[in-house]
């Protein structure tokens, strides 16, 4: 049913989905980005 459902997003809704999986990779590129800088924001600076 699931597996339907979205056959038939992809068929009608591309542009839907476009930008649905360019807030998904940016959303981890955000968080790699986040992790990367974490260990260096922990220290007590401020």
């Amino acid at each position: 049913m699931l597996r339907v459902r979205l056959l038939v997003f992809l068929l009608f809704e591309p542009e839907e989905l476009t930008t649905i999986v360019k807030y998904l990779v940016y959303q981890m590129e955000l968080t790699r980005c986040l992790m990367l800088k974490l260990p260096g924001q922990l220290s007590p600076s401020s």
